[in-house]
């Protein structure tokens, strides 16, 4: 088994050789710097001296052709210095994953977070110091997206059996990993993949035949029109082709503008998706989900990786035609009008798969993420995922977002006998905590990840949780309000399979003691009535004292030592039997 401290070793000897590289580089460019210069100083001397007569004009082209290499070896070495710069930096944040020292880096994932989402907001999904942003190492929007979809619908036992699988299987291939770490300028590709997908799906407008020979004979009729002029100095036949290219193109004009522009400024991103399908399409895989995702690659034709190289080369022609220089030759050749046939062409060939392309490496990249979790954490394993009867049960279950030398963990388990368990206890020990423990687990057993725990087992379920809820100024809304419309929301959850975990923290909490005894009880009934577990945490003592035979009370205590409260955040069974209300405000200064 692989252990932390050989992922740390493994990390640690990567970053070291990755920093030598960087050294190597830097040594090596201030060297070609100097030969730059020096080379600059010699060719000033041989111009001073063909001047003055000394030398032949031709002896010039010696330091301009040295300058010249020496500006495309100077290219070579700062690319190869920022290749293992990436590469230093990304080992770096695998140290800082392992370390838990990661809340400073990585994509955090903001724009996926729907506060209508039954639990990504209750569960710290998204955001600062989220599940994603440990989690995510995506190189592409489309590996972005997939993990995030991953981590907000549930998947079938069947298609998390095949994750898992998967997750194993990368696990170790470090070099996958680093490969696509340093690809590309940027962190991760600009490309959309809705908008690509939405591209790639619609009508081709420009096919081609006679309009696309009409084009290349407008051409050379101008290119044979500019040297009949030069020729022999008559300019009508130069006139009237340019004139006939003009209303030729003014026909074609809103269809190759909107060609155009569907292709512009996307060169950099495509040339990134490239890399990664090439790297992906050279990947030797051996599980059954992977072997299907690296099927999806296939083509009849020229490998995925190639046809979108062509459509970044593309790309980047269109982004050039701003170039004065282009501008000019755009309306003699008609650089447009062929450039916009061949963008047609592609999508005519390769259109309709880009789809498949963008969904088989966002979910090759999220398995990747999912793999260098597990690699990072060898000691968390994967969850048991059943069909069958509702069963949740964890041993040993800590929160992953928390300090793994500093958490505690507890174990918890449901079942149709023994459907809801009422959690007690005072402020700040642990409740809420242990709700999303809960909560953050079954998201990462349900997507495929590892979990934190000695072992969890637990059949298909759908979450909804109210632990992050506030009031909304702009909508007019109180806490109250609020959270009883999630409550509603979670309720309507039950009317459909699967079975509903909920995790209710601090229930009805902004209300008076009797309507929330008596709302309560009309609510947890409606729940497990409907076949829901979950868990529910409360100050009131009262709720806790509901008389039916499905509540099971667990609680959580603390202690003063020397004037301060102390927590082990160990979960107990029973009623919590005192509050610290009264001695936290007392350790604080208020006199009560």
């Amino acid at each position: 088994m692989i252990t932390t401290t050989v992922a740390h070793l493994e990390y640690s000897r990567r970053k070291a050789i990755a920093e030598a590289e960087i050294g190597k580089w830097d040594s090596r460019s201030i060297r070609t710097g100097n030969l730059r210069l020096a080379v600059f100083i010699a060719a000033a001397v041989m111009v001073y001296y063909f001047y003055d007569g000394r030398i032949a004009g031709y002896l010039l082209l010696l330091p301009l052709l040295a300058f010249v290499s020496l500006m495309a070896w100077h290219a070579r070495v700062d690319g190869a210095r920022k290749r293992a710069s990436r590469l230093a930096t990304y080992y770096e944040r695998g140290l800082g994953r392992i370390a838990d020292h990661w809340h400073d880096f990585g994509a955090k994932g903001e724009r996926f977070l729907d506060t209508k989402h039954p639990y990504a907001r209750d569960l710290d999904l998204f955001g600062n110091a989220s599940l994603f942003q440990l989690l995510n190492c995506a190189r592409t929007r489309m590996g972005e997206e997939t993990l995030a979809k991953w981590l907000m619908f549930p998947a079938t036992p069947a298609v998390i059996a095949g994750r898992q699988a998967a997750v194993s299987e990368l696990a170790a291939n470090l070099q996958l990993r680093e490969d696509l770490a340093v690809l590309g300028e940027e962190l991760h590709s600009g490309v959309h993949p809705a908008k690509l997908r939405s591209w790639g799906a619609e009508d081709v407008v420009l096919r081609g035949g006679y309009q696309q020979i009409v084009a290349v004979l407008l051409a050379v009729l101008n290119v044979v029109g500019i040297g009949y002029w030069f020729a022999y100095g008559y300019i009508w036949p130069l006139s009237a082709a340019l004139l006939a290219t003009s209303i030729f193109t003014f026909i074609l004009r809103g269809r190759i503008a909107t060609i155009l522009q569907s292709a512009a400024g996307v060169s950099e991103d495509l040339q990134l998706l490239a890399a990664v399908l090439e790297r992906i399409e050279r990947e030797p895989f051996q599980s059954p989900f992977l072997v299907k995702l690296r099927l999806a690659l296939e083509t009849s034709g020229e490998p995925p990786s190639r046809a979108v190289a062509r459509l970044a080369k593309l790309s980047q022609w269109i982004d050039s035609l701003a170039n004065p220089v282009a501008i000019l030759l755009n309306w003699i050749l008609l650089l447009a009008v062929h450039l916009a046939f061949g963008v047609e062409a592609w999508r005519h060939c390769y259109g309709r798969m880009i789809a498949r392309w963008i969904d088989a490496v966002g979910e090759i990249e999220a398995v990747l993420s999912l793999a260098a979790y597990h690699y990072e954490h060898p000691n968390d394993p994967f969850a048991e995922v059943v069909d069958g009867p509702v069963d949740w049960n964890g041993v040993e279950l800590g929160h992953p977002l928390l300090n793994a030398n500093t958490m505690v963990r507890n174990s918890l388990n449901f079942n149709a006998g023994q459907p809801f368990t009422m959690i007690s206890g005072s402020n700040m020990s642990g409740k809420s905590t242990f709700l999303r423990t809960i909560g953050i687990n079954t998201v990462m057993a349900l997507a495929g990840a590892p979990v934190r725990a000695t072992r969890l087992r637990l059949s298909v379920v759908k979450l909804g949780a109210s632990i992050q809820t506030v009031d909304s100024l702009a909508e007019g809304r109180s806490r109250f309000y609020t959270e009883i419309l999630r409550l509603k929301e979670i309720v309507e959850l039950t009317r459909s399979e699967p079975t509903v975990l909920f995790l209710l923290d601090e229930l009805l909490a902004g209300t008076n003691s009797h309507d929330r005894r008596i709302g309560a009880a009309g609510i947890l009934c409606g729940l497990l009535d409907n076949g829901a577990i979950g868990l529910v945490t409360t100050h009131d003592l009262t709720l806790t004292q509901w008389e039916d035979g499905r509540i099971r009370n667990k609680h959580f205590e603390d202690h003063l030592e020397q004037g301060q409260l102390k927590f082990d955040y160990k979960m107990r069974d029973g009623v919590v039997a005192k509050s610290n209300a009264l001695e936290l405000m007392r350790t604080i200064g208020l006199d009560v």
